[in-house]
């Protein structure tokens, strides 16, 4: 069956050439729909999109780095085969009223004698009160607050 003239219309149209600018859009100099890409000051391109009212961005990149604005939510699990961070800054919070099964919650917490911050675990497991975990003669010689559970301790080390 032969194309119809609106056929080969569509066939052979093409996209208009995107065009990139130097700033990412203002909210109102966009019509619902629009589809704008721009260089932002991190270098990063960005790709927005106006629906519903709002804009909806993502930021693309050369080398496959990933840049989030705010806050990043993961519904199931993180997995690398490299290390994701160095190190992890954890700033005072509030602990859960209850555990959530299988999982553990690391806060951080000002100790009850001072305001210099500490570690608080929550935990599923609860501590389990035992005189004997050293052997003797391998006393502690350091001692180190943590809050696990909502009660502070006194965690025995003794240098390796």
């Amino acid at each position: 069956m032969p194309f119809t003239t609106e056929d080969r219309r569509i066939r052979n149209s093409k996209q208009d050439k995107i065009t990139i600018s130097e700033r990412p859009p203002a909210p109102e100099s966009m019509a619902e729909g629009e589809i704008i890409m721009s260089m932002l000051p991190n270098k990063h391109l960005g790709l927005f999109v106006k629906y519903k009212g709002l804009i909806w961005r993502t930021y693309l990149s050369p080398d496959g780095n990933g840049h989030i604005d705010k806050n990043l939510f993961v519904n199931d699990s993180i997995r690398s085969k490299k290390a994701i961070m160095s190190s992890v800054a954890v700033v005072n919070s509030v602990a859960p009223s209850a555990h959530t099964d299988n999982q553990i919650s690391i806060l951080s917490k000002d100790a009850s004698s001072s305001s210099e911050s500490t570690l608080h675990l929550f935990l599923e497991e609860d501590v389990i009160a035992d005189t004997n975990i050293f052997q003797s003669g391998d006393a502690a010689s350091h001692k180190l607050k943590i809050w696990i559970n909502g009660t502070e301790y006194y965690i025995g080390l003794q240098a390796v």
